[in-house]
């Protein structure tokens, strides 16, 4: 049995990578592929209250599921989610266990609910208005696989479609 699934749209951003219409060409070889650094933009669909409170991981899922979801024109509240991060916020999880090193170990409220896999899912909800299903998943260096191979068993399972969002940005 072979499993079929299409893509409706695509969203990249990363090291030298500024988005997928600007990436296409050195992604295939036919351009110089030039190392720069990552812009993430503020997740503009958050309100400044939550925006605040995101962390790069995050940002990165955000401003990749925006550009996947305009590009394959399936209105976002209409989407289930895959999520697939190899380590979640890891600016966050450094911050918690410095804070528990401390003396006090005091630990912030918005750190800890940004600690958890499903940051990313969760803000995307909030950001769209959808409630519908969603899977967070980790796999360390076997992430983008995992979660493609998740996705692409919910489209033919379900048979409708799944926005897929690979996020991971260097640990600290």
């Amino acid at each position: 049995m072979t499993l079929a699934v299409g893509i409706a749209g695509i969203g990249l951003l990363g090291p030298g990578l500024p988005g997928w219409a600007a990436s296409r060409e050195a992604l295939a070889g036919i351009a110089p592929f030039e190392a720069a650094p990552v812009a993430i933009p503020a997740p503009a669909l958050l309100p400044a209250t939550e925006r605040r409170r995101t962390g790069p991981s995050v940002r990165l899922a955000l401003a990749v599921a925006t550009a996947a979801v305009q590009e394959s024109g399936i209105p976002p509240e209409e989407l289930d989610t895959v999520f697939a991060s190899s380590n979640g916020e890891g600016q966050v999880i450094t911050g918690i266990l410095e804070a528990l090193h401390a003396p006090d170990g005091a630990i912030s409220p918005t750190q800890f609910h940004n600690s958890v896999h499903n940051a990313a899912a969760g803000y995307w909800g909030i950001a769209v208005g959808s409630s519908r299903p969603s899977v967070s998943l980790g796999g360390h260096d076997q992430v983008f696989a995992t979660g493609l191979m998740q996705a692409a068993v919910q489209v033919a399972v379900g048979g409708a479609p799944v926005l897929f969002v690979a996020h991971d940005v260097p640990l600290p």
